[in-house]
């Protein structure tokens, strides 16, 4: 930073002296300083940045500058503001990022400085040809470059005049292109999204009563194939640029191993040379080029190298450029794989000043990822599995890539045998992932994309069918609280088995809520109480205190628990609670709610039967029906009533077999051995 204080006081004493002119011998020196400086500091300062200046150096800088200019009026402050807009330091975080990525998608391949090219534009060179393939040949310059050509390029090399392009014009050039890299960006999305839409409104009208048969479907979709790729007869060309034709190529290929000279017509910034032995009218080329802007035409390119933001293309013996998005849809790693291939490519109407020729593939790749897909639901039936991988992660679900240009999506219920899972807790974006085909629907004039849903789930171990001995009606665990809501909370009886707990058997009626009685992570002793399997819901039953003891010090065991009563049964029931409105009873050796009675007063008996009732005491009762909670409705007036008319039959049986005495002598005998 000395060198940078230094020539920053003497430009500022050199800038700043009194406006005087000098006069004799004392003017060339002043000159001669001041214009060394203008040289010396932009040197200077742009190095500044690279030698990661701290923030004390450059405290240190603006206080030489303020003595420079002290004592100079408005001239100090001015320039010292100036100075430090020169000077700024590099953005960093997302500003450091937009930059990085406004330098080029292929930056990293140019790190170190510039290169320094072993020919020019124009140059004759000579080599060995190496390999030719696919219509391209490719010629070693004996080490110093790889060149690549049309495999018919002739081998007589056309008397041209040497086209030299000016510094300013190269500069120019170079600034234009990495504008349309950055412009291609935006073009191609919003081009695709055009491409949409007019699909979208260019739609016939349906009638679901007259359908399309699937002729008309493919004849449409040929119709729509071709007219994205045809010709430019409306666009009006001067007449010479309308009937140049190019001059012919050559009948062989030169072969392996042989020496070939050509001309040099463009030189990549990655080192490749581009061999033009043709005499090309470049103007007239040009032309019909830019003439092709924006149409639907496609033209043939050979990619004869790379540089920071794309592609450098051979079209019509022209130099074209395509952005690094306009090659491909996924990002690319290694532009070399392009590199002597010859594509096809369309040209997007022209951005800023519309001197560069930029051509992309973004739209044939549309057009041929759209006629893939086509094809490809065609093959799709439900219950295919595939290895798909994750492109994004939405609330509601996640897309998967299947292959072949085909996407669907996973819904959040199909992602885990779990309920109410996060997508972004189960998946991210990359990940590799099985899927099964649910649900298809073809691609046709009302569905341009068609739909395909997908499941994870399917593909996972069904946990109902490895659990198979805990989803049944009876079985007790301790089970954890996993999600409560406001009509109960669930519980995790096995890896993706929940069972529901009502939340009326959580507390009374002042519960409005299951996280007011319990939160997630608890453990409670539960009953399986009823299995649904067809909408796989489980409901759970909770286990009294007492029971819930003898559950964890392993007292009760399923062959020692009585099967649930049902309504009609006489059963013996313990008093657990005397309300002022009945009893509540618990059957002995049945768990849960299906064990759990009520006796209203009303069915209680007598009015003196409710005084002789304490906790503990049992009763038999009559078993009258089921509350909605599962509980049992129970009656000592209904078993009384029942064995009064097992009394009146057992009487009527005996007189039938004896044939003597009264109805009341039987009544009156039967009810006195009662009594004894």
């Amino acid at each position: 930073m000395s060198n940078q204080e230094s020539t920053e006081r003497d430009e500022s004493k050199e800038t700043d002296a009194p406006a005087t002119e000098p006069t004799g011998a004392s003017a060339e020196p002043t000159a001669q300083a001041e214009s060394s400086a203008r040289e010396e500091t932009p040197a200077v300062e742009s190095q500044a940045p690279e030698e990661g200046a701290s923030d004390d150096a450059d405290d240190a800088a603006e206080a030489g500058e303020a003595e420079a200019v002290d004592g100079e009026g408005e001239k100090g402050p001015k320039k010292k503001r100036r100075r430090r807009k020169k000077k700024g330091k590099k953005p960093e975080g997302e500003g450091a990022a937009a930059q990085e990525k406004s330098a080029g998608a292929f930056a990293a391949f140019f790190e170190g400085g510039e290169r320094k090219h072993a020919f020019g534009a124009g140059e004759i060179v000579a080599g060995s040809v190496v390999r030719v393939e696919d219509g391209v040949a490719f010629v070693d310059l004996f080490g110093k470059a790889l060149a690549v050509m049309d495999a018919f390029e002739p081998a007589e090399i056309a008397e041209i005049e040497a086209e030299h392009e000016t510094e300013e014009e190269s500069e120019a050039a170079a600034q234009e292109e990495a504008e349309a890299a950055a412009a291609a960006e935006a073009e191609v999305s919003e081009e695709t999204t055009e491409a949409e839409a007019s699909e979208e409104s260019a739609a016939p009208a349906e009638s679901p009563e007259a359908p399309a048969s699937e002729a008309q479907e493919e004849q449409e979709e040929h119709d729509e194939d071709e007219s994205s790729a045809g010709t430019v007869a409306a666009v009006e060309l001067p007449p010479e640029v309308a009937e140049y034709q190019l001059p012919p190529l050559a009948e062989t290929s030169p072969a392996v191993g042989s020496i070939f000279r050509g001309r040099v017509v463009s030189v990549s910034e990655s080192g490749h040379v581009a061999i033009l032995n043709r005499k090309v009218e470049k103007p007239l080329v040009k032309a019909r080029l830019r003439a092709l802007r924006g149409q639907k035409a496609s033209v043939t390119g050979l990619v004869f190298g790379f540089n920071r933001g794309g592609f450098d293309v051979l079209v019509d013996g022209v130099r074209c450029f395509c952005p690094a998005s306009g090659m491909s849809f996924e990002p690319i790693e290694d532009p070399n794989q392009f590199v002597g291939k010859k594509l096809e490519f369309t040209l997007p109407p022209a951005k800023g000043s519309g001197r560069s020729l930029v051509v992309t593939r973004r739209a044939l790749l549309e057009r041929e990822r759209r006629r893939v897909v086509r094809e490809r639901f065609k093959t799709l039936e439900v219950g295919q599995r595939f290895e798909g991988r994750v492109v994004d992660v939405k609330d509601f679900g996640v897309v998967v890539d299947i292959g072949g240009g085909v996407e669907g999506l996973v819904h959040a219920s199909e992602l885990s045998w779990n309920r109410g899972v996060k997508p972004s807790d189960e998946v991210k974006r990359g990940d590799v992932v099985q899927v099964e085909v649910i649900e298809v629907r073809p691609i046709t004039r009302k569905e341009r994309h068609g739909k395909l849903s997908l499941s994870v789930k399917r593909c996972l171990p069904d946990p109902w069918a490895a659990h198979a001995d805990i989803i049944k009606e009876g079985h007790f665990q301790i089970a954890k609280v996993v999600r409560t809501t406001e009509f109960g909370a669930f519980c995790e009886l096995a890896p993706g088995i929940d069972g529901l707990l009502h939340v009326s058997e959580l507390g009374g009626r002042d519960v409005k809520h299951a996280k007011q009685a319990v939160k997630v992570g608890d453990e409670i002793a539960v009953l399986v109480d009823r299995v649904d399997p067809k909408q796989r819901r489980i409901s759970l039953s909770k286990l009294s205190p007492a029971e819930a003891e003898k559950l964890k010090a392993g007292e009760l065991e399923p062959g020692s628990l009585k099967r649930p009563p049902k309504q009609g049964d006489h059963i013996t029931v313990v008093i657990e609670r005397v309300e002022h409105h009945g009893v509540l009873v618990q059957v002995e050796g049945v768990l849960g709610k299906r064990g759990r009675g009520y006796i209203s007063n009303r069915e209680l008996g007598g009015g003196e039967a409710k005084k002789n009732l304490v906790p503990g005491a049992k009763l038999d009762v009559k078993v009258v029906g089921v509350d909605r909670d599962g509980g049992l409705k129970c009656s000592v007036r209904a078993k009384e009533v029942d064995e009064e008319r097992k009394a009146v039959k057992d009487y009527r049986r005996e007189t039938s077999r004896q044939g003597f005495g009264t109805l009341a002598d039987l009544l009156r005998e039967k009810l006195g051995q009662k009594g004894d």
